[in-house]
Protein backbone atom coordinates (compact mmCIF):
# COMPACT_ATOMS: atom_id res chain seq x y z
CA UNK A 1 0.00 0.00 0.00
CA UNK A 2 1.59 3.33 -0.95
CA UNK A 3 1.89 6.13 1.70
CA UNK A 4 -0.87 8.02 0.42
CA UNK A 5 -3.32 5.23 0.44
CA UNK A 6 -2.17 4.22 3.73
CA UNK A 7 -2.66 7.83 5.25
CA UNK A 8 -6.07 8.26 3.78
CA UNK A 9 -6.78 5.15 5.11
CA UNK A 10 -6.00 6.04 8.84
CA UNK A 11 -7.76 9.34 8.02
CA UNK A 12 -10.98 7.06 7.34
CA UNK A 13 -10.56 4.82 10.58
CA UNK A 14 -10.59 8.16 12.42
CA UNK A 15 -13.48 9.78 11.03
CA UNK A 16 -15.65 6.86 11.04
CA UNK A 17 -18.42 7.08 13.54
CA UNK A 18 -17.92 5.03 17.02
CA UNK A 19 -19.77 2.20 17.61
CA UNK A 20 -21.76 0.36 19.91
CA UNK A 21 -19.64 -2.71 19.99
CA UNK A 22 -18.41 -2.09 23.44
CA UNK A 23 -22.02 -1.47 25.05
CA UNK A 24 -23.06 -4.16 23.43
CA UNK A 25 -21.37 -7.18 25.30
CA UNK A 26 -21.80 -5.32 28.07
CA UNK A 27 -25.26 -5.30 27.93
CA UNK A 28 -25.26 -9.21 26.47
CA UNK A 29 -23.22 -10.22 29.90
CA UNK A 30 -26.51 -8.53 31.95
CA UNK A 31 -25.45 -4.98 32.73
CA UNK A 32 -28.41 -2.75 32.14
CA UNK A 33 -26.84 0.48 31.92
CA UNK A 34 -23.69 1.70 30.77
CA UNK A 35 -22.11 4.64 30.97
CA UNK A 36 -19.33 6.07 29.00
CA UNK A 37 -17.30 9.26 30.66
CA UNK A 38 -14.85 11.41 28.97
CA UNK A 39 -13.40 15.30 29.59
CA UNK A 40 -12.33 18.16 27.81
CA UNK A 41 -10.47 21.01 28.18
CA UNK A 42 -6.89 19.19 29.90
CA UNK A 43 -4.24 21.35 27.79
CA UNK A 44 -6.33 25.07 27.68
CA UNK A 45 -4.10 27.93 29.75
CA UNK A 46 -7.73 29.60 30.84
CA UNK A 47 -10.78 27.89 31.87
CA UNK A 48 -11.83 24.79 33.29
CA UNK A 49 -11.76 21.07 33.14
CA UNK A 50 -15.19 19.26 32.42
CA UNK A 51 -15.90 15.72 32.63
CA UNK A 52 -19.57 14.43 31.21
CA UNK A 53 -21.08 10.96 31.69
CA UNK A 54 -23.88 9.52 29.59
CA UNK A 55 -25.60 6.38 30.69
CA UNK A 56 -27.16 4.11 28.04
CA UNK A 57 -29.32 1.33 28.34
CA UNK A 58 -30.17 -1.52 25.25
CA UNK A 59 -33.25 0.22 24.06
CA UNK A 60 -31.81 3.84 23.64
CA UNK A 61 -31.39 5.21 20.16
CA UNK A 62 -28.52 7.85 19.26
CA UNK A 63 -28.00 9.36 16.39
CA UNK A 64 -25.44 7.27 13.82
CA UNK A 65 -23.15 10.70 13.03
CA UNK A 66 -21.90 10.30 16.89
CA UNK A 67 -17.88 10.06 16.98
CA UNK A 68 -14.90 11.62 18.98
CA UNK A 69 -15.83 15.27 19.80
CA UNK A 70 -12.25 16.81 18.37
CA UNK A 71 -13.70 15.26 14.84
CA UNK A 72 -16.75 17.33 14.42
CA UNK A 73 -18.19 20.74 13.61
CA UNK A 74 -19.15 23.17 16.08
CA UNK A 75 -22.46 22.89 14.79
CA UNK A 76 -22.84 18.97 14.43
CA UNK A 77 -21.65 18.98 18.24
CA UNK A 78 -24.48 21.33 19.45
CA UNK A 79 -26.94 19.09 17.58
CA UNK A 80 -25.73 16.01 18.50
CA UNK A 81 -25.19 17.15 21.94
CA UNK A 82 -29.31 18.10 22.25
CA UNK A 83 -29.77 14.81 20.85
CA UNK A 84 -27.82 12.96 23.37
CA UNK A 85 -29.46 14.46 25.92
CA UNK A 86 -32.73 13.84 24.62
CA UNK A 87 -32.37 10.02 24.23
CA UNK A 88 -29.56 8.85 27.41
CA UNK A 89 -31.32 7.22 30.13
CA UNK A 90 -29.41 10.06 32.34
CA UNK A 91 -26.29 12.34 31.61
CA UNK A 92 -24.22 14.72 33.96
CA UNK A 93 -21.24 17.31 34.21
CA UNK A 94 -18.46 17.85 36.55
CA UNK A 95 -16.36 21.26 36.38
CA UNK A 96 -12.91 21.57 38.40
CA UNK A 97 -11.56 25.51 37.82
CA UNK A 98 -8.04 26.50 36.99
CA UNK A 99 -7.61 27.58 40.63
CA UNK A 100 -7.73 24.42 41.56
CA UNK A 101 -5.79 23.20 38.28
CA UNK A 102 -3.20 25.48 39.64
CA UNK A 103 -2.96 24.05 42.79
CA UNK A 104 -3.35 20.79 43.03
CA UNK A 105 -2.45 19.88 39.15
CA UNK A 106 -4.02 18.54 36.03
CA UNK A 107 -4.24 15.02 37.25
CA UNK A 108 -5.68 15.46 40.20
CA UNK A 109 -8.40 17.80 38.61
CA UNK A 110 -9.06 15.34 36.05
CA UNK A 111 -10.15 12.82 38.82
CA UNK A 112 -12.12 15.30 40.57
CA UNK A 113 -13.94 16.18 37.54
CA UNK A 114 -14.74 12.50 36.86
CA UNK A 115 -16.01 11.75 40.38
CA UNK A 116 -17.84 15.28 40.16
CA UNK A 117 -19.67 13.93 37.12
CA UNK A 118 -20.36 10.70 38.37
CA UNK A 119 -21.80 11.96 41.46
CA UNK A 120 -24.16 14.41 39.59
CA UNK A 121 -26.27 11.40 38.20
CA UNK A 122 -29.99 10.61 39.17
CA UNK A 123 -29.44 7.19 38.00
CA UNK A 124 -26.58 4.84 38.61
CA UNK A 125 -24.59 2.90 35.93
CA UNK A 126 -23.81 -0.33 36.01
CA UNK A 127 -20.70 -0.46 34.46
CA UNK A 128 -18.54 2.67 32.62
CA UNK A 129 -16.68 2.63 29.72
CA UNK A 130 -13.27 5.30 29.85
CA UNK A 131 -11.69 7.19 27.51
CA UNK A 132 -7.86 5.44 28.56
CA UNK A 133 -8.16 6.95 31.86
CA UNK A 134 -8.66 4.29 35.15
CA UNK A 135 -11.05 6.19 37.34
CA UNK A 136 -9.98 5.06 41.23
CA UNK A 137 -13.52 6.11 42.75
CA UNK A 138 -14.82 3.64 40.34
CA UNK A 139 -14.22 -0.44 40.93
CA UNK A 140 -11.67 -1.78 38.93
CA UNK A 141 -14.46 -4.61 38.14
CA UNK A 142 -17.56 -2.00 36.46
CA UNK A 143 -14.82 -0.24 34.40
CA UNK A 144 -13.23 -0.64 31.55
CA UNK A 145 -10.05 2.03 30.02
CA UNK A 146 -10.20 1.79 26.14
CA UNK A 147 -7.27 3.41 24.16
CA UNK A 148 -8.63 5.47 21.76
CA UNK A 149 -12.59 4.92 23.46
CA UNK A 150 -13.82 8.65 22.23
CA UNK A 151 -13.47 7.15 18.83
CA UNK A 152 -14.98 3.81 19.16
CA UNK A 153 -17.41 3.29 22.15
CA UNK A 154 -20.58 5.14 21.38
CA UNK A 155 -20.95 5.79 25.13
CA UNK A 156 -17.35 7.64 25.64
CA UNK A 157 -17.92 9.74 22.24
CA UNK A 158 -21.59 11.14 22.59
CA UNK A 159 -19.72 11.65 26.82
CA UNK A 160 -16.73 13.59 24.52
CA UNK A 161 -19.81 15.57 23.26
CA UNK A 162 -21.86 17.17 25.15
CA UNK A 163 -18.68 17.93 27.59
CA UNK A 164 -17.25 19.68 25.13
CA UNK A 165 -20.22 21.57 24.39
CA UNK A 166 -21.03 22.40 27.53
CA UNK A 167 -17.25 23.73 27.79
CA UNK A 168 -17.41 25.74 24.69
CA UNK A 169 -20.16 27.77 26.53
CA UNK A 170 -18.92 28.14 29.52
CA UNK A 171 -16.01 29.93 27.64
CA UNK A 172 -18.09 31.41 25.34
CA UNK A 173 -20.10 33.02 28.30
CA UNK A 174 -16.69 33.90 30.43
CA UNK A 175 -14.93 35.93 26.89
CA UNK A 176 -18.42 37.91 27.19
CA UNK A 177 -16.96 39.47 30.57
CA UNK A 178 -12.98 39.48 29.15
CA UNK A 179 -13.42 40.04 25.07
CA UNK A 180 -10.03 41.19 24.84
CA UNK A 181 -8.72 37.26 25.27
CA UNK A 182 -10.87 35.83 22.17
CA UNK A 183 -12.09 33.40 24.33
CA UNK A 184 -15.37 32.96 22.39
CA UNK A 185 -13.21 31.71 19.34
CA UNK A 186 -9.76 29.74 20.98
CA UNK A 187 -12.30 28.59 23.95
CA UNK A 188 -8.91 29.41 26.69
CA UNK A 189 -6.14 27.31 24.49
CA UNK A 190 -3.02 29.68 23.92
CA UNK A 191 -3.12 31.02 20.39
CA UNK A 192 -1.23 34.01 19.62
CA UNK A 193 -3.84 36.03 19.94
CA UNK A 194 -4.43 35.16 23.50
CA UNK A 195 -0.87 35.20 24.54
CA UNK A 196 -0.60 38.80 22.68
CA UNK A 197 -3.51 39.81 25.14
CA UNK A 198 -2.15 37.78 28.31
CA UNK A 199 1.35 40.48 27.71
CA UNK A 200 -1.03 43.15 27.11
CA UNK A 201 -3.75 42.97 29.58
CA UNK A 202 -2.27 40.42 32.28
CA UNK A 203 -3.84 37.34 33.68
CA UNK A 204 -7.30 36.71 35.11
CA UNK A 205 -8.62 34.43 37.88
CA UNK A 206 -9.38 32.10 35.12
CA UNK A 207 -6.00 31.46 33.98
CA UNK A 208 -4.12 28.55 34.40
CA UNK A 209 -1.09 29.83 36.40
CA UNK A 210 0.45 26.79 36.45
CA UNK A 211 0.39 26.55 32.12
CA UNK A 212 2.10 29.61 31.35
Amino acid sequence: MSLIKLVYAQIIMICKPATLEFEKELFEKGFLFVAGIDEVGRGPIAGPIVAAVVVLSKETRLPNEIADSKMLSEKKREYLSEKIKESAIDFAFGEVSANFIDKMGIARANQLAFFEAIENLRKPANYFLTDYFKIPVISSLIQRPVLGGDKLCVSVAAASIIAKVYRDNIMKKLGEEFPMYSWDKNKGYGTKKHYEALRKYGLTKHHRVSFL
